[in-house]
């Protein structure tokens, strides 16, 4: 005789927020095994998986990981999971700079953006951004700003700076009857140098060179009493002279000075006189 025992057939119902199961089965028979594995949506994590069997939790041996499984089916199988947003992480590897955006943690398809800031004596020498492990420096950086519009993985960025090596050269003054208003002993490389040169009182006449680096740029930047020039790339050397203002003493050649007489040489008004004795009356 046969006696054919009928079994039980369950129901598997499945909650799942964000997330999917690769046994979409909705039924199952009594003492068969139950598996299935669920995935996150792109995205998201799990953040729990429940089970419950005939209205009793068996999560704790059901559940391993994403994996479910069930060895002897009794009774209906409720199996509910909970995700959430993923989040990345921000990796800031800055030497001798700073950004304006301190943010560790980002959210999956966020938009994230910084501005990069170098520290006064420094420049920046190289900008690397990666994201999930590969480089999108050429992508999402541009000068010292990084723009990544959807975030799909942990960032890292890292920036390099050398120092600035400043050059500066030396400024030499040669003055004679004058002054100069710029009293700079040294300039930065690239730097404009103005100056201004004043005549003593009682002096006109002023005479203005210039040397740049060994080379006489007189005539490109000296303008009246005014040196102007625009980026300095070598030692300067000025030299500034001014004299006194001379009236000539022109005697005609038939004239003839007597040479026992003393000359009386003066100065008025600041001209110097000479004052001569003729040996006849001139004719003009």
């Amino acid at each position: 005789i046969t006696i054919e025992v009928s079994k039980n057939t369950y129901s598997i119902v499945n909650n799942l927020n964000n997330a999917t199961t690769n046994n979409i089965s909705g039924n199952i028979e009594e003492g068969s095994n139950y598996s299935a594995t669920i995935t996150a949506n792109t995205g998201y994590t799990i953040s729990s998986i429940t089970v419950a069997m005939n209205g009793v939790d068996i999560t704790s041996s059901a559940v391993s990981g994403n994996n479910i499984n069930i060895s002897n089916v009794t009774g209906n199988i409720i199996i509910t999971v909970n995700t959430s947003v993923t989040t990345y992480t921000i990796t800031n590897n800055l030497t001798n700079c700073t950004t304006n955006n301190n943010n560790n943690i980002i959210s999956y398809n966020s938009s994230y953006s910084s501005v990069i800031s170098v520290n006064s004596g420094y420049e920046i020498s190289s900008i690397t951004v990666t994201m999930g492990g590969n480089d999108i420096t050429s992508d999402v950086v541009s000068g010292n700003n990084i723009s990544i519009p959807n975030v799909t993985g942990n960032i890292v960025i890292t920036v390099n700076t050398t120092m600035i090596v400043v050059t500066m050269y030396n400024i030499t003054r040669n003055l004679s009857n004058c002054t100069i208003d710029n009293s700079l002993s040294t300039i930065e490389s690239g730097s404009n140098y103005i100056a201004t040169i004043t005549v003593n009182s009682g002096y006109t006449n002023l005479s203005i060179t210039v040397i740049m680096g060994e080379t006489d740029i007189t005539s490109s930047v000296v303008r009246g009493n005014i040196i102007n020039i625009p980026s300095v790339t070598g030692n300067i050397v000025i030299t500034a002279r001014a004299t006194q203002s001379s009236t000539e003493v022109v005697i005609d050649e038939s004239l003839e000075i007597l040479t026992s007489f003393n000359y009386i040489n003066m100065t008025e008004g600041g001209y110097k006189v000479l004052y001569v004795k003729l040996s006849k009356q001139p004719t003009s």
